[in-house]
């Protein structure tokens, strides 16, 4: 399985618009690993399978020279994982006299398409253009594309909070992609025996425990639906993957040392060294 990082960031890339700070500075000059695009992922080969489309996602495709994309999965409807699903258009307009092109089939979740209907409603009219075909997938349910076999892992945290992770199986290998949003997951044997897990960062707390930092915060915010930096370590050291990777790095923590990545992955190597921080273009091969 021969993979990519396409964007590692998370709500907000890096470096921040119009921020002069050490490490936004830092990403302008050096870009990779501390420039971030948004959340994405790329798998070669199997008509070549992207893992959601961010706003970036146009530039960082053809930084990464991804030429194939036949298939788009979803994780869930957030701005940050869908707004630039007019990707769809740059790949689909044809002038007139050029050949039709085959659609990209898109995946979202059966559970939640009155969510995408309403925050993601240009994937409907790519469709009536013919530029894509929406799929839905469901729970745990096995979906075969070529050699890959993708199976969409539902947190199962409710219906107002629909989230998904995938499990890809090809040649005995097996990855989790979960980036976003997996507070509260419900475990099961789909995120075992993994060859590596892929999962967000977390948010970083020193001075209070992840419980009490939330009942100090107000009911809606983004903490409240991620895990902190603690949680995804516990899980790591519950599931035992062969290799953990660490993604979706906020840019609002620009201005902190724990926006940098050298200092995410002084903390991620006190828990092994099979653990490591993404970055964007970093390759996966299994």
């Amino acid at each position: 399985m021969h993979t990519i990082f396409t964007g590692t960031g998370a709500s907000c890339s890096m470096p921040r618009l119009r921020c002069h700070c050490m490490n936004c500075e830092r990403a302008r000059r050096e870009g990779a690993p501390y420039a971030r695009n948004g959340a994405s992922f790329y798998i070669y080969g199997s008509g070549g399978v992207l893992f959601d489309t961010p706003e970036d996602i146009r530039t960082a495709l053809e930084a990464a020279r991804v030429e194939e994309i036949g298939t788009i999965f979803y994780t869930h409807w957030h701005d940050d994982h869908t707004r630039g699903s007019r990707l769809l258009e740059h790949l689909g307009h044809t002038y007139y006299g050029q050949n039709p092109v085959t659609p990209i089939d898109v995946y979202i979740p059966e559970n939640d398409v009155d969510s995408f209907k309403q925050h993601c409603a240009p994937l409907w009219f790519y469709q009536k253009r013919g530029w894509a075909r929406i799929i839905l997938y469901s729970d745990r349910q096995p979906i075969t594309l070529g050699t890959l076999t993708i199976t969409p892992v539902d947190f199962c945290r409710g219906p107002k909070c629909v989230r998904y992770g995938f499990r890809v199986d090809e040649y005995g290998k097996s990855l989790m992609y979960a980036p976003c949003s997996i507070f509260g997951a419900k475990i099961d044997t789909h995120w075992e025996g993994l060859d590596a897990l892929i999962m967000e960062t977390g948010w970083f707390v020193d001075f209070q425990s992840t419980d009490e930092t939330r009942q100090m915060l107000p009911a809606d915010h983004g903490w409240q639906d991620h895990v902190s930096f603690k949680e995804t370590m516990e899980m790591v050291q519950r599931l035992q993957p062969k290799q953990t990777i660490l993604t979706h790095l906020d840019g609002t923590r620009h201005l902190m040392a724990c926006g940098d990545y050298d200092a995410v992955s002084g903390r991620a190597k006190r828990f092994g060294p099979t653990i490591s921080v993404a970055y964007d273009y970093m390759t996966l091969n299994l």
